[in-house]
């Protein structure tokens, strides 16, 4: 692991209490510009030089301190870049899966038209530290929402398309 990258998870730790993986760390060189991406979404973009910057002390601390001016919060933004990542990831494969379940148990055609799929933080607003609770949450904005929970604190999250369904039935029926 280079220095930045280092510097990053250790960021990410002692300032959210979120344990970034390495490879959940990305460091793309665009132009002239070096932009840091977690989870697949951006988090700051900056001048760069070379690929000794990586490897560099003053740089990563220099980066770092820019991260911690940009964003107040640090763990309420790395929380928005991981569900925008959920979401972008794995809501429509979700939605496909849960629909065709659904389908299948006969719920309304008209009803599954209109569904809406979409990761939310379902945290009490006190936790300050770690990953957030997380659901899956289907509702169609009028008469019909369930939360279901979802453990996202595997690198590769596994998603059970059953039990989501079930869930759904229950709050459906």
């Amino acid at each position: 692991m280079n220095i930045l990258t280092e510097k990053l998870v250790e960021l990410a730790e002692d300032e959210a209490g979120i344990k970034l993986q390495e490879k959940e760390v990305e460091l793309l060189v665009e132009d002239s510009d070096l932009v840091i991406k977690i989870w697949g979404e951006e988090l700051i973009a900056t001048e760069f030089i070379d690929e000794g910057d990586y490897e560099d002390a003053d740089f990563a601390n220099e980066l770092v301190d820019a991260i911690k001016e940009e964003y107040y919060d640090f763990r309420e933004r790395l929380i928005e870049m991981k569900l925008a990542s959920l979401n972008l990831n794995y809501s429509d494969f979700l939605k496909e899966k849960v629909i065709d379940l659904l389908t299948k148990a006969k719920v309304d055609a008209n009803l599954l038209a209109i569904l809406d799929f979409e990761f939310i933080d379902v945290s009490s607003k006190d936790k300050d530290l770690g990953l957030p609770n997380v659901a899956l949450r289907i509702t169609d904005f009028e008469k019909v929402e369930c939360n279901c929970a979802v453990d996202i604190s595997k690198l590769n999250p596994v998603f059970d398309e059953k039990k989501i369904a079930d869930e759904f039935l229950k709050k459906y029926r």
